[in-house]
């Protein structure tokens, strides 16, 4: 069997509830200092995701839906948050991290299943496809015909042999193993053959590659410890942010896991951690390499990044106005307005605008979506960089929609 401990909640729900009520604190102590328009938290509701999830017969209720930082399944992510569907199968995530993440969903008894790669704060009506999804026939999870019988064991440990609970630990390209660490370090992990990439990773401590070693009877996997990189951030104004999202890794480099390429993640990844009421962060990264990039993220302001040597800090983000746009999508056979459709950015790895994946829909990760079209086929999107001059359509209506980007000034975005 799986561990039982696979992702039942991002964090404990005292250790939720403290946080939440002590980052609310500092952001009222911030207040004062910070001009309206710029604060974080004067924003909080725009930056709410919220949605309906649906099943085949209509509302899927009691579904669980997940987002976190981008290019992992929920149980491997970074700050995950968790909401479950109401009768309706509306759901609120309130406190789910800014930037670019990947929204996942578990309908009642079923599975976790990766739904849409977004901007946030970008859709704030989400509709979220619930039903459970057949497999990709003719490969399983690593993306090979072959039949994974092979059960893995093991402990997770510091340097002074202490077990660590709640590690990630999973195969690497097969989103679907991976489990967290019940309170004695162990886990077990099924589908597991000879030299499958073993990932383990958890905040505070290096990432560890390894490999799997099945004439083991219990695997000992030791991680060491990661220092802290503080990145300061400040407000358009060059005043301290409370309240902004701040993360360490290459989003471009994260983003690029499209396509076949979804099967087999890149070592890349992303950490990442809310800034306190003196606009500092303190993330502990855990790649091997200390070379990567800060950014930071805030609603209504446009996000910065530089590249940085982590640990060797602190380093210092100042967000810029967003640049507003707004985009309209049309019929290309008609011209007439096209409701309910996604816009995404335009990426290399998609391969075009007209493009087609060479897998099927429900395993594809797609472009990174920025909006959702009203009744009107208009969607406004709160920043868009000025070196993306065009958007692509998303999903069944890529082949016979145009979508037309036009720029906005800064009061029209509000």
């Amino acid at each position: 069997m799986r561990n039982p401990h696979l992702f039942p909640v991002p964090v404990p729900v005292a250790t939720a509830v403290a946080a939440s009520v002590a980052a609310t604190v500092c952001l009222l102590a911030a207040a004062i200092a910070l001009p309206p328009q710029f604060r974080a938290d004067a924003a909080e509701d725009e930056a709410t995701l919220r949605g309906v999830a649906s099943g085949g017969a209509g509302p899927a209720a009691d579904a669980e839906v997940a987002a976190g930082i981008i290019g992992w399944a929920p149980a491997a992510g970074d700050h995950v948050a968790v909401a479950t569907t109401d009768g309706e199968g509306r759901f609120t995530l309130a406190r789910a991290p800014l930037g670019p993440i990947d929204v996942w969903v578990r309908p009642r008894g079923g599975a976790w299943t990766f739904s849409i790669r977004m901007w946030h704060p970008g859709v704030s009506d989400l509709a979220i496809d619930a039903r459970a999804r057949p497999g990709f026939p003719g490969m399983d999870g690593h993306g090979f015909g072959s039949e994974r019988s092979g059960t893995v064991t093991g402990v997770v440990t510091d340097k002074q042999a202490k077990p660590i609970p709640r590690a990630a630990v999973g195969l690497r390209g097969d989103d679907s193993t991976w489990v967290l660490t019940d309170d004695k370090g162990q886990f077990t992990l099924d589908k597991a053959e000879d030299g499958d990439g073993l990932v383990v990773r958890v905040g505070g401590f290096r990432d560890s590659l390894g490999k799997v070693k099945l004439d083991k009877k219990r695997m000992t996997i030791k991680l060491d410890p990661a220092k802290a990189t503080v990145v300061h951030v400040d407000d358009p104004a060059g005043k301290p942010l409370p309240g902004a999202w701040v993360t360490l890794g290459d989003p471009d480099t994260v983003q690029s896991t499209t396509g076949f390429a979804s099967l087999f993640p890149p070592r890349a990844r992303l950490v990442g951690a809310w800034t306190d009421e003196k606009g500092d962060a303190r993330i502990a990264w855990g790649d091997p390499d200390d070379a990567t990039v800060a950014t930071a993220y805030a609603p209504r302001c446009a996000p910065a990044s530089k590249k940085v040597s982590a640990a060797k800090g602190p380093v210092k983000l100042q967000l810029a106005a967003p640049q507003p746009a707004r985009a309209t999508v049309v019929s290309k056979a008609d011209g007439t307005p096209l409701a309910g459709v996604y816009v995404g950015l335009p990426h290399q790895s998609d391969g075009g605008d007209d493009s087609i994946s060479a897998l099927p829909q429900d395993a594809e990760r797609g472009p990174v979506v920025v909006g959702r079209t009203d009744e009107n086929g208009q969607c406004v999107i709160a920043h868009l960089p000025a070196d993306v001059e065009t958007l692509r359509v998303v999903g069944e209506h890529k082949l016979h929609a145009v979508v037309r980007v036009e720029r906005m000034k800064g009061d029209e975005g509000k």
